[in-house]
């Protein structure tokens, strides 16, 4: 880590040096696009800048080649998880030798592909000025949005801005796809992750988007360049295409247990629960306490998340049907619980349906089995309600 944090301070040097330089003609841009890691935040790959002329000279005496990264954030700033979950957790423009940067990605076995961008003298200076300007300590800091403001879609936009024209396509695709439909391509081998975060994301998720949307991701920002549009013409602007480092780092195994297999066997436990309860006359509290004790803690964090947070795909989320505030009432009242607030949950549940197939939102399939543990286990309720009026 002091290693990394010296090198950084000797390329912010270098890089205050030639601030207000001018990149020579021979200087080039290139789009890095990089594979995917083993932590789940680095699942979806990554996109850098790198700028780079052998004419303008540093400090240290070496050249300008330098590496402009979007994608950077501090472990250890204050509250660091509670600023993740408001939305709120600084991400950086950080700056790095490009030699630097490839030998972390060689380390860690990623890929790194580089598009060649053909830009003009003048977009290749306003681009270069427009970084450096990014960078200065006012300007470096952003809030992160994982759809609308990451490491990809500022690329996007600042180049877009250098060439000072429309470059990229915006319509909506003939495929129309959603955000989700997109994540769902990264994250076949990390089927927890999914559910937790299709739970966390609303409605907003599910929208059908555009092309320009598209681009959140860096793959499909690395698509889109292949089919610049400028001046006319397609794919002119990628010049040339290079692989710095090749993917030999496998991808993550699959869990053993996937949200789908634990939950359909917990759904017929609860079945064979439920029915052992009808025959022999007895009441499975500690069943209860825990499954709606787990539905208000999550009905907690989909309000936080909705009202009290910035995150703009948290909004507008029907897993409050199902992860339901009146789980709250349950808890504390179990088999005492009125049966018209059985009955609302219930309702509830059933309308939780409409969201595989029907409702703008689309539920991750592993709630399915939840959403009938819940519904069996109202029932139990309400039936132990019953039978403790007859006993009255």
């Amino acid at each position: 880590m002091k290693t990394k944090i010296l090198i950084t301070s000797i390329v912010l040097l270098c890089l205050s040096f030639v601030a207000h330089a001018q990149l020579s003609e021979h200087a080039k841009v290139g789009v890095l696009t990089c594979g995917a890691g083993q932590e789940f935040y680095e699942a979806f790959g990554h996109s850098a800048i790198h700028i780079v002329d052998d004419s303008l000279l540093l400090e240290d005496g070496s050249t300008l080649d330098i590496v402009f990264n979007y994608g950077t954030f501090n472990f250890a700033v204050d509250n660091f998880y509670f600023k993740f979950a408001r939305g709120k957790l600084p991400y950086e423009l950080g700056v790095e030798k490009f030699e630097n940067f490839i030998w972390s990605y060689q380390h860690e076995q990623r890929s790194i592909h580089e598009q060649m961008i053909a830009m003009t003298q003048e977009q290749k200076n306003r681009l270069y000025q427009l970084l450096v300007q990014n960078y200065l300590p006012e300007n470096r800091y952003y809030a992160y949005d994982f759809f609308r403001d990451n490491c990809a879609t500022r690329i996007r936009d600042i180049v877009q801005k250098a060439i000072g024209q429309p470059v990229f396509e915006t319509k909506m695709t003939e495929k129309p796809a959603t955000f989700r439909s997109l994540y769902y391509l990264y994250t076949d081998s990390l089927l927890w992750w999914r559910l937790g975060i299709d739970i966390a994301l609303g409605d907003r998720t599910d929208k059908k988007i555009s092309t320009w949307e598209y681009m959140y991701l860096p793959n499909d920002l690395e698509n889109q360049i292949d089919t610049l549009v400028y001046a006319g013409k397609k794919g002119g602007l990628v010049t040339e295409k290079k692989q710095h480092c090749v993917q030999t780092l496998p991808p993550p195994n699959k869990a053993w247990i996937t949200p789908n297999l634990l939950f359909w066997t917990i759904f017929v436990l609860t079945v064979l629960l439920t029915l052992m309860e009808l025959t022999k006359g007895f009441y499975a509290k500690i069943f209860d306490i825990v499954l709606f004790f787990i539905l208000t803690i999550l009905a907690i964090l989909l309000i936080f998340l909705w009202f009290f947070s910035d995150h703009y795909a948290t909004k507008d989320n029907f897993n409050l049907l199902w992860a339901n505030p009146l789980a709250i009432v349950l808890l504390t009242r179990l088999k005492k619980t009125p049966i018209w607030i059985s009955g609302m949950y219930a309702l509830c549940i059933i309308s939780a349906f409409g969201c595989f197939g029907l409702f703008p939102q689309q539920f991750n399939i592993a709630i399915l089995p939840i959403l009938l543990i819940i519904l069996l286990r109202l029932f139990a309720i309400t039936n132990q309600k019953q039978q403790f009026i007859k006993l009255k």
